[in-house]
């Protein structure tokens, strides 16, 4: 995934005003905490030129991260050796159930974005010095979003994070980008990225994800 961090050093001249981050393998990040082994790779990947490792989180999966104590340790070694985090903050199984056939009308609703903020405020306060960035929903546009419910999310857990986590940067967006188009067929993602443009209050940054899922020819 191309998103944010300094530029990798060992790429080619044209790529140096892009930035990378890598998702790892949590069940093999928890395989190797507590050797040696951990710290060894986080160093050599901060040496390649990348400072941000990312992850998702859902509500399951942030009271879990909370609760473990070797997430902690994960966290600390990536602090020591300059390698922040970026977190991805959606669940699909709250605001969107069912997808890809979601009820209609049942997508942010007040009750949905209590529970919502309820747990996005201690994750993020939990992870604050660790985190740089998070990310507002993973690829709204094609996962079951209108425009609106994009917009009422992003405002309220961007309300959420910069009361609890205010030193991170907050990213909007969020988009999947496939075959040369933003979103690709049956994406709601031109109206989804028109209302981001217009909130653009609410984020610090706009990224999206450039898969090449309709074209093979990487040099496009």
């Amino acid at each position: 995934r191309i998103m944010v961090g300094t530029p990798a050093k060992k790429v080619e001249e044209h790529l140096q005003t892009f930035s990378y981050s890598a998702t790892p393998s949590w069940p093999d990040l928890q395989l190797i905490v507590g050797s040696n082994q951990l710290q060894t790779q986080l160093q050599q990947l901060a040496a390649l030129g990348l400072n941000t490792l990312h992850y998702y989180g859902g509500l399951e999966r942030m009271h879990a991260m909370m609760n473990q104590a070797w997430v902690s340790t994960v966290m600390k070694t990536s602090k020591a050796t300059g390698i922040s985090w970026l977190m991805t903050l959606d669940d699909r199984k709250l605001f969107v159930p069912g997808w890809p056939t979601p009820a209609p009308g049942n997508v942010s609703t007040d009750a949905q974005l209590a529970v919502w903020s309820a747990a996005v405020g201690p994750f993020a306060q939990h992870f604050c010095e660790y985190v740089s960035r998070f990310e507002v929903l993973n690829e709204p546009n094609a996962n079951g979003y209108t425009a609106p419910d994009y917009l009422r999310v992003l405002r309220n857990t961007s309300d959420v994070l910069r009361a609890a986590c205010p030193s991170a940067r907050i990213l909007g967006g969020c988009l999947v980008c496939g075959g040369g188009t933003m979103g690709g067929t049956g994406c709601d993602c031109c109206a989804i990225w028109t209302a981001t443009v217009s909130a653009a209050d609410e984020y610090d940054e706009i990224s999206f994800h450039p898969y090449r899922f309709y074209n093979p020819d990487p040099e496009s």
